[in-house]
């Protein structure tokens, strides 16, 4: 019985591992994208074809979470943008103060909409 409650578990967890997302853990991005143009002397990214300006404390984290740096920063590389607390609506800047380094894997969260 125990050798069949044992099967049963290993079987659950290999069902349910295709359903972890490599979102999971992410925040919400305001966009996602592919860096086109990265000039960190004039705190200037272009993603996916639109211009945005880098926050003078930008944080960065890599595609586990952590706390990185600009190297992980580059051309081709896909990235999250996080919203700003401080933009909301027709107010918002094109200003980026928080960037994730997406897992290759990565999947956008399906809204309700979609």
């Amino acid at each position: 019985m125990k050798t069949l409650v044992y099967i049963a578990f290993c079987l659950m967890a290999l069902v349910a591992t295709p359903m972890t997302s490599a979102a999971q853990g992410m925040p919400e991005f305001e966009t996602t994208g592919t860096i086109d143009r990265l000039d960190l002397k004039a705190g200037e990214i272009v993603v996916d074809d639109t211009y945005y300006r880098l926050g003078k404390d930008l944080i960065i984290h890599d595609a586990k979470g952590r706390l990185g740096g600009t190297k992980l920063l580059r051309e081709g590389v896909r990235i999250g943008i996080s919203p700003s607390p401080l933009q909301s609506g027709a107010t918002r800047s094109r200003t980026v103060y928080e960037v994730w380094v997406l897992p290759k894997d990565y999947e956008p969260r399906k809204t309700d909409e979609e």
